[in-house]
């Protein structure tokens, strides 16, 4: 995973608060995963964003059973930037986890095979459903005030033809 702010910047725009947001970006994910983190045994995979902020959501697999069963659903912590890691949520216990982001307020947004979910500022998870779309989600990105953008493809449409659904966040996607 890697991490970056998508900023534009000129040598007349760039101090010191945005070269500090640039070094959050870059960084925190390596501090953060240095850190004591929650309850976590060997887990094949995991989804870690932070914002400027530095507010985390580590997202990772769940397992069925205590000694190995196998991976359903996903569980997530969660992590403000003047805090310490917070308790562990089942968040789904069917779907696997996807892309996820953080927003400037704390919300994060997961995107998972078959919903969209929204963690809000107080902690509670809400499920979005996605857009109707035969083909594939590839990516996801979101910005500061938690609007979604995802794309995807289709094998059936013309070769290089990439699918862009967005979402505003008190809004239905967009056509």
């Amino acid at each position: 995973n890697s991490a970056a702010l998508f900023e534009h910047d000129n040598a007349a725009s760039f101090g010191f608060a945005l070269l500090e947001r640039h070094l959050r970006s870059n960084t925190a994910a390596p501090v953060l995963l240095a850190q004591p983190a929650p309850r976590l045994r060997f887990v094949p995979g995991f989804s870690l964003a932070v914002n400027a902020r530095g507010d985390a959501i580590l997202v990772w697999l769940r397992q069925e059973e205590e000694n190995g069963g196998p991976y359903v659903g996903f569980i997530a912590a969660f992590r403000p930037h003047d805090g310490t890691w917070g308790p562990t949520v089942v968040v789904d216990r069917k779907d696997t986890y996807g892309p996820a982001f953080v927003d400037s307020a704390g919300r994060a947004v997961v995107k998972s095979r078959e919903l969209l979910y929204r963690r809000t500022t107080a902690g509670t998870w809400r499920t979005h459903a996605l857009p109707p779309f035969e083909g594939r989600f590839s990516g996801m990105a979101g910005n500061a005030r938690s609007d979604v953008l995802l794309t995807g493809r289709d094998p059936a449409s013309a070769p290089g033809t990439v699918f862009v659904f967005e979402k505003p966040v008190a809004a239905p996607w967009l056509p």
